[in-house]
């Protein structure tokens, strides 16, 4: 007896499910971060300190030394795993319910290589062994590569009300340096999105008069700009930045 093609199998519904219950991950960070004695800055604190298990100053993964102390640890690296294994088993579950080719295959295993990333998190928080923490975090959660230059630019691209955390250099990286030949305006605006960790990194390759726009309660409204265009010079953006 074949299932119908109008009705999920039973291994899709539980993929499913497990892919639904990975809502944990955001459910328990505010529990966790309103166990801290000192308040959790989300500013300058990373989801990955919620999961130390002591208490003292610990490097980032780009050089930054910030205060932790995460009484609730446990849960968080238990939730760390336990969203880990979820994510690789929805997509192994679910693989029969997408498109039957490699490019799809190829998506799943990294959905699969997330879900492992995450149980490295949970593992290995970062006072205990900052390399294997590491090696489940991205350098960056946006990538902005070559646009093609023919292509009139009219209008940024837009995020709002977004939130970032768990990348190891930045949450948005604007990274091509022109190695395939002239690319075209960067123009990007953020409103009202939250950050855990370093927010932007400007390549010096980005076409000259590029302009991301940055606006949210915390900072006001910015505009980033290449590090050689005026502006005040922030580093760890490697962008000058002009306050409107």
């Amino acid at each position: 007896m074949t299932a119908s093609p109008d009705r999920p199998t039973a291994r899709t519904v539980v993929g499913a499910g497990c892919w639904t219950l990975t809502v944990a991950y955001l459910l328990v960070q505010p529990v966790v971060a309103a166990a801290w004695p000192t308040p959790y800055d989300l500013a300058t604190n990373t989801i990955s300190d919620l999961g130390v298990t002591g208490c003292g100053d610990f490097r980032q993964f780009d050089d930054r030394v910030v205060y932790a102390c995460s009484p609730r640890h446990a849960l968080m690296n238990t939730v760390f795993v336990l969203v880990g294994i979820l994510t690789s088993a929805g997509a192994l579950l679910t693989r029969a319910t997408w498109p039957p080719r490699r490019l799809t295959s190829v998506g799943v295993a990294f959905v699969v290589l997330a879900g492992v990333g995450a149980i490295l998190l949970g593992l290995a928080p970062t006072n205990v062994n900052l390399t294997v923490h590491g090696a489940g975090r991205s350098d960056y959660l946006v990538v902005v590569d070559r646009h093609h230059p023919a292509v009139p630019v009219f209008r940024p691209t837009s995020f709002t009300g977004c939130s970032f955390a768990g990348a190891r250099k930045a949450a948005f990286g604007w990274l091509y340096q022109g190695e395939e030949g002239p690319s075209n305006l960067e123009l990007f605006e953020l409103k009202s999105c939250r950050f855990s960790g370093n927010e932007f990194w400007l390549s010096r390759g980005i076409v000259p008069g590029s302009e991301i726009k940055v606006s949210d309660p915390v900072r006001g409204t910015l505009v980033l700009r290449r590090a050689d265009e005026p502006g005040s010079l922030v580093a760890r953006w490697n962008a000058r930045v002009t306050r409107l």
